[in-house]
């Protein structure tokens, strides 16, 4: 601040106000001409000093703008000096914290950049941008050519390979609906061949990649896949482990020497990923595809649940273990988000089913085909929510057991097999009229066939008690009394992996090479009633 010298007028009128306050004893009176031009103070505390004869400052001119009051104001605070040494201080402290947390984000955004730029490599799948070509989001639903239903669920390709690193052996087509909070899980074995026959899905990956694979899923399914993810062993174990294991509910023992040395109990458990890669695994099942593809739909359902949990920097970290054990469409961001989109789904009554398939040995290789009826059938039933295949009480419940009438015959060789089926049926309320033996044992599988098409639920309900075989409408190559009849064919109680598992209506072709006319005449027995006739008429292929 710039001052300057005083005025002679200025040092005159000072001087008058101290003769003022110093010689007299008294203060003048309101009139007096001295008080008129006595100094007028700011505050009544200034008056009062000034009343007691004391002076504590001569104030000089300033040359600043501020009023002679504002001067006086301001530089009569003791504590001025002092409070402006503090607010400078201050202000540094908070610009160099300031600057400090601008560094810190820096770093940390760079650093994450770097930490992403190093996960999203191991985990995007390479292909030129050829998946992308054929995955595609749903937002508005999928609607059904067919019949135009409006499907809202989204669909996720899960493929993988428990022992052969250069095969497909098993792909799960998961669809999740966040509105409903449900997910279906439908298994379709790698050897399944295509429609037109020309390769397995297998064989689709083996010659286009990952992207040859996710079409022809979309093509056998009708759906249009919104992700797309592949794993092998050692990744579906580095997978379950980096969860920290995953929950699943056995409805019975597994136990299975060809796909490890270990044995799961019943109940609900924790498993880890050994335990998970040997459910997987395991084959040795009366029903083989249902009972692997309810196992894997388990242990998809466990992952899911397990993943929708992750957030926040524990993702991130998390992320960086997983990013080892699976490649996908999706990078670190993209999926988070389908992370995060799982968490309104009620993942412990995930639906589950198997595609139905059938098998034939052809030059010493086993073939393997897809039931096209039973599966359009299915894959119907999950576009609108529903469970893949209806359920044994659903299905029985359905039909009137006093409504038709069943013959059963032992087509296969298995002892006592005619007898069982029919216990099962009786048991299950439905009636049979007739058990007996076919004339020939060469049926490798077993065989419900009804006469006429208004019977097919009743035939399905008969399917679905045994547990075996397919139901087949047949008018003219078979001819027995009753509205259906059972050939119980070589599978009866084989765990083989030939064995045929369709729990549909199909008009295919039968796996026997004779034709069976059924036993007309009630019989208790598995061998031939007497009375009954059974004759073979011709071979049907």
């Amino acid at each position: 601040m710039v001052t300057r010298r005083p005025s002679s007028s200025q040092f005159k009128r000072t001087s008058r106000q101290v003769r003022q306050a110093t010689i007299k004893s008294q203060l003048p009176s309101e009139s007096s001409s001295i008080y008129s031009r006595k100094k007028k103070f700011s505050d009544t505390r200034r008056a009062r000093t000034a009343q007691r004869g004391e002076i504590h400052q001569v104030l000089p001119s300033t040359s600043t703008r501020e009023s002679r009051r504002a001067y006086e104001n301001r530089i009569g605070q003791r504590d001025y000096l002092k409070r402006s040494v503090d607010a400078g201080r201050r202000r540094k402290a908070v610009i160099g914290i300031a600057l400090a947390i601008v560094v810190l984000v820096v770093a940390g955004v760079a650093a994450s950049f770097v930490y992403i730029g190093n996960i999203d490599p191991r985990l995007c799948i390479s292909d030129g941008g050829a998946l992308s070509e054929v995955l595609a989001p749903a937002e508005d639903g999928q609607t059904d050519a067919a019949d135009g239903v409006q499907d809202v669920g989204e669909y996720t390709i899960l493929a993988a390979s428990y022992d052969d690193p250069g095969a497909i052996e098993a792909v799960a087509l998961v669809r999740t609906d966040a509105s409903s909070g449900q997910a279906t899980v439908v298994t379709m074995p790698g050897a399944v061949q295509l429609p037109d026959g020309s390769q397995t899905l297998s064989d689709a990956y083996a010659q286009g990649g990952d992207a040859a694979l996710a079409q022809a899923v979309e093509e056998i399914a009708g759906v249009q896949a919104v992700h797309y993810a592949r794993t092998d062993a050692a990744g579906l174990e580095g997978l379950v482990d980096a969860l920290g294991g995953i929950s699943v509910t056995l409805p019975a023992e597994v136990s299975d020497p060809d796909a490890g040395d270990m044995t799961l109990p019943s109940g609900f458990q924790t498993i880890n990923g050994q335990q998970a890669l040997f459910l997987c695994r395991a084959n040795d099942f009366d029903q083989p595809d249902d009972g692997r593809a309810a196992h894997m739909a388990q242990v998809a359902a466990g992952m899911l649940s397990k993943a929708s949990a992750l957030d926040g920097i524990g993702y991130y970290l998390d992320m960086d273990k997983i990013a080892n054990c699976l490649k996908t469409d999706m990078d670190v961001r993209a999926l988070g988000s389908f992370v995060k989109s799982l968490r309104g789904l009620e993942l412990g009554s995930v639906m589950s089913g198997a595609m139905p398939v059938q098998s034939y040995t052809s030059d010493g290789a086993r073939v393997v085909t897809m039931d096209e009826d039973a599966w359009t059938t299915m894959m119907e039933r999950v576009k609108q929510g529903q469970t893949p295949k209806e359920s044994l009480e659903d299905v029985v419940a359905s039909v009137d057991g006093d409504s038709f009438s069943i013959t059963v015959n032992n087509g296969g060789g298995v002892e006592g097999a005619a007898a069982e089926a029919a216990n099962l049926l009786e048991e299950g309320g439905l009636k049979v009229s007739s058990v007996g033996n076919a004339n020939m044992q060469v049926y490798d599988e077993t065989l419900v066939i009804y006469k006429e098409e208004k019977f097919e639920q009743q035939a399905n309900a008969v399917v679905a008690l045994l547990g075996h075989g397919r139901a087949v409408w047949d008018s003219i190559h078979y001819t027995f009394d009753t509205d259906i009849l059972v050939v119980v064919g070589s599978d009866w109680g084989a765990d083989e992996e030939g064995v045929t598992d369709a729990a549909e209506g199909d008009q295919g072709d039968t796996a026997a090479s004779g034709t069976d006319s059924g036993a007309t005449d009630g019989s208790t027995g598995d061998g031939l009633a007497e009375g009954a006739e059974t004759s073979d008429v011709g071979a049907v292929e």
